[in-house]
């Protein structure tokens, strides 16, 4: 059961609807007060589809992620964001610890993985 074209359409453009509306509100980062131009990924290509980026999942902070906000001094602020490559959800470092897998090179978040590796590199 796939989605028609009509409704993709419909979804894009209420996604290009609520990032006109954060835009209209200058949302902007909690630590390093960067202006977040987009907040919802409206690319029906891309993983993040339809997800809203700059927020976390727990708490509704609005914030930079953590490779593209730096303190004054180069290091990163400690509530920026970081993505769960399972859940697709992102997380401030505040709300919820985050687990690297060496082997796969991506964040999983306390929720999904508690391992030192994920699942799909578990061999």
């Amino acid at each position: 059961q796939g989605i028609s074209s009509e409704s993709e359409s419909d979804f894009d453009r209420f996604l290009d609807k609520c990032d006109e509306n954060f835009r209209n509100r200058s949302c902007s980062c909690l630590n390093c007060n960067a202006r977040l131009d987009w907040m919802f990924c409206n690319n029906p290509e891309d993983i993040w589809y339809g997800s809203q980026a700059h927020t976390c999942h727990q708490c509704l902070k609005k914030c930079c992620y953590e490779e593209d906000c730096k303190d004054e001094n180069g290091e990163n602020y400690s509530l920026a964001l970081e993505s769960c490559r399972m859940c697709l959800k992102d997380f401030c470092k505040e709300c919820a610890r985050m687990n690297y897998c060496a082997v796969c090179k991506d964040y999983y978040c306390e929720r999904c993985v508690s391992v030192s590796h994920c699942a799909d590199c578990n061999r």
